[in-house]
């Protein structure tokens, strides 16, 4: 329906509009390179980057590709099933690389910044992202198991059938807990940020609203894409039972 094609195309948006803040914030905060008393160390925005790509970009579009690319543009079902799972393994390699990024990160030593400030899994915001990345690992893993190999592997048909609803709520847990994740990364690192001024807005600040606010939107108009589509699969076996019945 029409509700569905614009929720698709907020979520389509909102990802865009993510990760050009990821990129502007970037660009505005030194790029790859970040030192602290003259000391180069491993950037912040290596992991803001990947992290924003990872979740808002790829793995949103590997969610919606049935939704999408099957059912809403009418691809073959193994073209969806080849995006769906190419842009949840981008997602992967991803956020293993803003993984590493974040961990080098925080163990540089540099004066004015040591490891004992800012030690790993320190915060609320480490601990939900490294469980939705732990999901996101293991839902792609289940997903290329059952799915991909299946068949290699020995999977019946009746097996693959039972696989996808549990590897659809690893992988929900998974997007979801990212965007979250996110969200919570964009609150921390606002109180990081100090403005030019000393004063409490600049456009840095700015810039880590904006994003924000297009994660929670992004989250908002996936869920009701994929609403959409399950109603519209409900009613589709509904109507089928009544013309057989």
């Amino acid at each position: 329906g029409v509700c569905a094609r614009c929720a698709a195309l907020v979520a389509r948006v909102c990802s865009a509009g993510a990760a050009g803040c990821a990129l502007a914030l970037a660009v505005r905060t030194g790029g790859l390179a970040e030192e602290h008393g003259g000391v180069k160390v491993p950037p912040f925005n290596v992991h803001l980057i990947f992290m924003v790509f990872a979740y808002a970009v790829a793995m949103s579009e590997g969610v919606l590709a049935w939704a999408t690319w099957e059912r809403g543009a009418g691809y073959t079902h193994a073209k969806a099933k080849r995006a769906h799972a190419l842009f949840n393994s981008l997602a992967v390699v991803f956020a293993v690389v803003g993984l590493i990024g974040i961990f080098r990160n925080h163990g540089a030593h540099a004066p004015g910044w040591e490891p004992s400030a800012h030690p790993p899994l320190y915060s609320a915001h480490s601990w939900v992202g490294i469980a939705a990345a732990a999901a996101t690992l293991g839902a792609a893993v289940y997903g290329i198991g059952a799915f991909v190999v299946g068949d290699a592997l020995g999977f019946t048909a009746e097996a693959k059938a039972r696989a996808v609803p549990f590897h659809r709520a690893v992988a929900l847990f998974a997007y979801f807990g990212g965007l979250l994740a996110m969200a919570m990364g964009v609150q921390e690192k606002q109180g990081f940020t100090a403005c030019p001024d000393g004063g409490a807005r600049c456009t840095n600040k700015t810039i880590l609203g904006m994003l924000s606010l297009f994660i929670l939107v992004l989250g908002a108009a996936v869920a009701a894409r994929l609403g959409a589509d399950a109603e519209a699969k409900r009613t589709e076996l509904d109507e089928r039972s009544r013309l057989i019945a």
